[in-house]
């Protein structure tokens, strides 16, 4: 996978998440008080799905650069390590009490 085709796949993986970030800051508002049972598997669903669209981004530098994913019962928790060693990182950024960003950028 070329680096524009890499950029490309991020970036769609970043909207994703900008998108499921809205979501729960909507769904945050609606629950003013504690959410019920609907709210609760919501979030719920949200979270795992913003999960997945990390771990996506991850799987993409990985194929990228060595073409190759780690393998095993646990390679989704290899997956992290491996983007850091290639130069991507993860900041998670606390915005405001009770709010929190995830930065993925290359550096160090």
């Amino acid at each position: 996978m070329d680096r524009a085709k890499l950029k490309e796949g991020i970036d769609l993986e970043l909207a994703n998440l900008e998108r499921l970030t809205e979501e729960i800051g909507i769904l945050r508002h609606r629950y003013i008080q504690e959410p019920d049972f609907i709210g609760i598997r919501a979030a719920a669903s949200i979270l795992h799905d913003f999960y997945c669209g990390v771990e996506k981004i991850f799987e993409r530098i990985a194929l990228s650069v060595d073409r190759n994913l780690p393998d095993g019962e646990n390679w989704h928790m290899d997956l992290y390590p491996k983007s850091c060693t290639f130069g991507y990182c993860v900041e998670k950024r606390l915005d405001s009490p009770g709010e929190m960003s995830v930065i993925i950028h290359q550096g160090g």
